[in-house]
């Protein structure tokens, strides 16, 4: 919850729009693509955090990265940064990010379910379904081309920033074999929502 609750919002819901507008309805494609990319090296992750689960798990994979940076200096950062984190009770923290995650998972599959009925059914269309012209209308799949669907990548990969904090939680999770990698498989949050918007609209 805390991986994908960090993600969804500035990523998912504010970097759609220019994300859309670069490529068209193709953004399904471009968000596959770098969903594919994000989920080989989060599968990666994973492996090394079912492997080695302990509390704080990036400190111990990425030890010794910086051997020219002083210890002091990586000790004030840390310090600073986490009694700014803490300076209300750690539960209370945990509490509302799990809950503040769960608002914004519910919201997303609700969107898609409810998407979903509005192009097949025509729920809340007056059962006029919508179907899938919104693809291919406007200039097509692609109205910009693969110049578009490049650039926009940019921004699919910023919409996916933060996923890795699933590997933080390997340490605490009740049971890291099963639940990482399951965390890790609902990456289709992305291109499910991504597919319904430009499905709904035209882009």
């Amino acid at each position: 919850m805390i991986a994908l609750g960090g993600a969804i919002g500035t990523g998912l819901f504010y970097g759609s729009a220019s994300t859309i507008q670069l490529v068209g309805p193709g953004v399904t494609v471009a968000y596959a693509i770098g969903g594919l990319f994000i989920f080989l090296v989060m599968r990666a992750l994973g492996e090394m955090s079912v492997h080695t689960p302990v509390s704080g798990a990036f400190s111990t994979y990425a030890y010794s990265w910086f051997p020219g940076m002083s210890m002091w200096g990586s000790a004030l950062i840390t310090f600073m940064l986490m009694t700014f984190i803490n300076m209300n009770s750690v539960k209370f923290f945990g509490e509302m990010e799990f809950w503040g995650a769960i608002i914004k998972v519910t919201a997303i599959i609700a969107m898609i379910i409810f998407g979903l009925s509005i192009v097949l059914f025509g729920v809340g269309n007056g059962g006029e379904p919508i179907g899938f012209s919104n693809l291919y209308r406007e200039g097509g799949f692609f109205p910009f081309g693969i110049k578009g669907l490049l650039l926009s990548l940019i921004m699919v990969a910023f919409s996916f920033g933060v996923v890795e904090l699933v590997g933080i939680t390997a340490g605490e999770a009740e049971n890291p074999t099963k639940n990482i990698p399951q965390a890790i498989n609902h990456l289709i949050f992305y291109v499910g929502s991504m597919f319904v918007l430009v499905t709904l609209f035209p882009s």
